[in-house]
């Protein structure tokens, strides 16, 4: 017997995960700099130089830059110190190789420095890896059977899926020049860029991306006061997507991998993004499988494999609000800076997503000095989701307090729809030996159907056909199943 297939190509997610990593260095204090009597705070510059697939594993390496505040024994104007560290993250999976489509979206949770002496600073840098990996399949699916045995009766089911259809990496570049008020003199002490796509849409052959890229930084004053500020440039890209139709669905991932950033006379801030985008188009498919077969007259000897696939279908956008109080044991009297990084997958429950981040600030209390604060959390927010993907938390407001803050953060993200649907595949079908006869000279019987039963059940049980019942009791075609009467139903072929 001949097995009708049907070629189903498509992309399959072999990776989805967040996971962290801290790289550690020890430095002086160079010999022209004063000693250290407390270290105020630090931040870093993260750069991502290589997101590459090996063999059952992803690297991730690059640089950070991290720039250390501290006030001298007895000063009050703080000093700046600069330690660049290197990192190289391995995140084993087994499946990846060189043809893997890998997007790696990197964030600095933040840096932690520690005086060992006056002299010495123990730094280490807290890093967060949003990864994915997808690996391109082709798998051939019996969808019918060429009955060469009248005999045979196959039971068909057609279901609807939607798969990723495309998936291309871009690399592409955002350049501005923004004037900053007052800011001629200002020490830049590290920058970030956010990407917030508001427009993914097809064309022929072509994707376009609009969105904003939004800046955020802090530099030293001349004065000794720091200084937040954020600049929002919009950004429209077009990417090449070979074979891309008009209208299709169509999602984009961004991850901004660096930053060349400084400050120009006039107080104007340069600065140059270079950055990745994840182009994921989808495509609904009808698939025709065969559910159930048998042989009114033979035994059939049928070989099957297993099958799963992971449906993904881009249902809307996600954004939710909550509020937490972070407690500091001391009054606050000015937020300088604040921000969360998602450090976990985010988990959905009925009505609600559940999110590890890690929030951080800069404040003065009420004596006026500047200290820093960093707090693992979980956040909880109230939102009907699928599953979220392409998450990001941030801080839309907060409140001083006189144990601490409270602040209110926000989530956004791509709300995914998709089951994973399991599926067996008939590869092999051969006829085996005959049946005996059902019952020996007899060519219609009567059966009374109480509970509810599939006809193919029945048919299958009497080894009759399904359209021979339906002939011999007057059935429509639209009757799947029957209760509370009775079947007349044929013997034999």
């Amino acid at each position: 017997m001949e097995l009708n297939k049907n070629k189903l190509e498509y992309w399959d997610g072999i990776l989805s995960r967040v996971s962290n990593y801290e790289e550690g260095a020890d430095a002086i204090v160079p010999d022209t700099y004063p000693d250290i009597g407390r270290i105020v705070c630090a931040r870093g510059m993260m750069s991502v130089k290589d997101a590459a697939p090996q063999k059952d594993r992803m690297l991730i390496s690059g640089a950070v830059k991290t720039a250390v505040l501290y006030l001298p024994e007895g000063e009050s104007e703080l000093r700046r110190l600069d330690i660049p560290l290197t990192f190289a993250h391995i995140e084993e999976c087994r499946g990846i190789h060189e043809d893997t489509c890998c997007f790696a979206r990197c964030a600095l949770a933040g840096v932690e420095a520690v005086a060992v002496n006056s002299r010495k600073i123990s730094i280490t840098a807290r890093m967060v890896f949003d990864l994915s990996a997808y690996q391109q399949t082709c798998v051939s699916l019996t969808e019918s059977i060429e009955r060469g045995d009248p005999s045979i009766e196959t039971q068909c089911e057609t279901r609807e899926i939607t798969l990723i259809d495309q998936l291309s990496v871009n690399d592409f570049t955002v350049l501005e020049d923004a004037q900053l008020p007052d800011a001629d003199d200002l020490d830049l002490l590290y920058t970030t860029c956010e990407f917030r796509p508001t427009e993914c849409r097809a064309m022929n052959g072509k994707a376009v991306v609009r969105g904003d890229a939004v800046v955020t930084g802090m530099g030293l004053q001349l004065d000794g006061e720091l200084r937040t500020f954020e600049q929002t440039t919009n950004f429209m890209q077009v990417f090449p997507c070979e074979g891309l139709e008009e209208g299709a669905p169509v999602s984009a991932r961004l991850a901004a991998n660096g930053m060349d950033c400084r400050m120009e006379p006039g107080g104007v801030l340069s600065f140059s993004v270079s950055a990745t985008a994840l182009l994921c188009a989808e495509k609904e498919h009808t698939l025709s499988t065969v559910a159930d077969l048998y042989s009114t007259t033979h035994e059939l000897q049928v070989s099957t494999r297993d099958i799963a696939l992971q449906e993904h279908k881009t249902v809307g956008r996600l954004g939710a609000e909550c509020t937490r109080d972070i407690a500091l044991g001391e009054a606050v009297s000015h937020l300088i800076q604040s921000s969360s990084v998602m450090t976990g997958s985010p988990s959905v429950s009925e009505g609600r997503i559940s999110v590890p981040v890690t929030c951080q600030g800069l404040y003065h209390n009420e004596e006026g000095a500047i200290h820093s604060f960093s707090k693992p959390l979980t956040l909880d927010f109230n939102a009907e989701a699928n599953r979220c993907e392409q998450c990001r938390v941030q801080v839309a407001s907060a409140v001083c307090g006189k144990d601490g803050v409270t602040l209110r953060t926000r989530l956004e993200g791509d709300n995914i729809q998709g089951e994973r649907v399991e599926l067996r595949d008939i590869t092999e079908i051969a006829m085996g030996e005959p049946l005996p006869p059902a019952r020996e000279g007899v060519t219609l019987t009567l059966r009374y159907i109480d509970d509810e039963e599939a006809l193919w059940d029945v048919a299958r049980g009497c080894r009759t056909t399904v359209a021979a019942i339906r002939g011999a009791n007057g059935l429509d075609e639209n009757e799947l199943t029957v209760s509370g009467r009775m079947l007349l139903i044929p013997m034999g072929d």
